[in-house]
């Protein structure tokens, strides 16, 4: 009898190429979403920290008085140093505030500086919103349709107060939009 032959069959030339360029393709696909998820995360990141920007200069002015009514030409533009708010006492000294990097009341950038009872892992490392700005619009509303701007001739009681932050391409990343009413005392 003669000795079985035994074959072992490998990959061929051709095989081995097309394995490898599928591997390449799915390895590119995988890479891209991979991209697009970070993308999409650092965006969510910007946006989440403008509107706690944004909640937090509203808060601000909804802190201070708003004892005049009524007049919608009183609402000019104040004269405004970009380092410090700390002045401003009433809500429509805010009116046509522009800043660009943000900053707190007292004129520190956010995320730097503050109280040395800060935790450092809340500290800035780097300027990330350095070429954000931010935008304060103050305007009387209609008492009967809070969302439509009042008119000259109207007699309104309500102001809005609207907070947008913009990044460096002047694009809108979060806004903040409240009402409050004067209640005469």
């Amino acid at each position: 009898m003669s000795p079985r032959r035994r074959t072992i069959r490998g990959f061929t030339l051709v095989e081995a190429i097309v394995s490898v360029g599928i591997a390449a393709f799915a390895a590119g696909a995988l890479l891209l979403g991979l991209t697009g998820s970070i993308d999409a995360t650092e965006q969510a990141v910007e946006q989440t920290i403008a509107q706690g920007i944004a909640d937090q200069l509203i808060d601000e002015i909804m802190g201070c008085r708003f004892s005049a009514s009524g007049d919608v030409e009183k609402l000019v533009a104040a004269a405004y140093s970009d380092d410090d708010r700390s002045y401003l006492e009433s809500i429509t000294d805010y009116v046509g505030i522009n800043t660009s990097t943000p900053r707190n009341r007292w004129g520190e950038t956010l995320g730097t500086g503050g109280q040395p009872e800060r935790n450092p892992m809340l500290a800035a490392t780097d300027d990330l919103y350095a070429d954000w700005s931010t935008e304060v619009n103050v305007y009387y509303v209609k008492e009967s349709d809070p969302s439509r701007v009042s008119g000259p001739a109207d007699d309104s009681d309500m102001l809005a107060i609207e907070v947008c932050i913009y990044d460096a391409t002047d694009r809108l990343l979060a806004s903040s939009r409240r009402i409050v009413s004067h209640i005469p005392q």
